[in-house]
This record gives structure tokens, sequence and C-alpha cells, in this order.
């Protein structure tokens, strides 16, 4: 799939690390003053890859929180999955489930949350973080004003 990037970027005079990413990738679209007209989501790097793993090894939203719960390793899947060529292993998700089972007594997560919700999660969580600081940074200061006085 490299070469094919390279080519791509070689015909399209695009830079390498801007063609292996989606066209639109947390990229906010609008005008120098006009209204914003398409508004994504930015999702961090590091839950990319899990997405793409769900979509290449076709498992659930519960088998990639098992995985993530787990430290298993987005890129490192591929050496687990190829029970094809390999009777004796198990077919990933089945040895997600497995070893999920094993390690924490239990068959899934007690909630269970896709990658993107869990972004969301993540993004609301600084926001509100980002707003009590911005009220504290605003009472301390109103708190100096008032000794200067």
């Amino acid at each position: 799939m490299k070469g094919a990037v390279s080519i791509f970027c070689w015909l399209a005079d695009v830079p390498r690390h801007l063609a292996a990413r989606p066209v639109n990738a947390g990229v906010r679209l609008s005008g120098r003053n006009g209204p914003m007209t398409k508004s994504k989501q930015r999702i961090p790097e590091e839950l990319h890859k899990w997405i793409d793993a769900r979509r290449r090894f076709q498992l659930s939203d519960a088998q990639v929180q098992m995985a993530r719960e787990m430290g298993m390793n987005p890129r490192k899947l591929g050496a687990l999955a190829n029970h094809d060529q390999e009777p004796w292993k198990a077919p990933l998700p089945v040895f997600i489930e497995h070893l999920y089972q094993k390690r924490f007594g239990k068959a899934q997560p007690e909630r269970v949350l896709s990658v993107e919700d869990r972004a969301r999660e993540i993004a609301a969580k600084k926001a509100e973080k980002r707003e009590r600081r911005r009220r504290a940074k605003i009472a301390r200061e109103r708190g100096e004003n008032e000794q200067r006085d």
C-alpha cells in the first residue's frame, strides 16, 4: 500500500504525509469570512488506528474495547489474525474474547462504547476541564482586584 501512496503523491504532487489521510480528516471547511459549511469531530490519531483495525479485521465495538483494555497494539493485530495460513490459531475476534475472559473473568466490558463515542467523551471531558479552569482564573482575577481596592 505504501507504494500506491507514493505513486499517488508523485502523480498528484501531494506531500506524502497528506496523501495517506482521508480528504476531510478532521478538517473544518470554511471560507475566510464565510460560515462553516462542514465541521467534523477531530478524532485523535491513536483512536484512528483502532478505527482502521476495526474495519480491517471486522471487529465489533466490544472486541475493539476489549483489545484496548488489554493493551493490545492495533498495528500488531495482523500477526494474530492469520488463522487461514496457520490453522492452529483462532480467528482474531475469538482470540480477543478468549484473552479478555481469561484476564478479567467476564465475557465483555460492562459498558461498551464505540471508538467514536469514546472520542466524544474525551472531547467533552476536555471541554469541561477547560471551562473549569477558565472560571477558576476569572475567580482568581476578581479576588486579586478586590484585594487591591
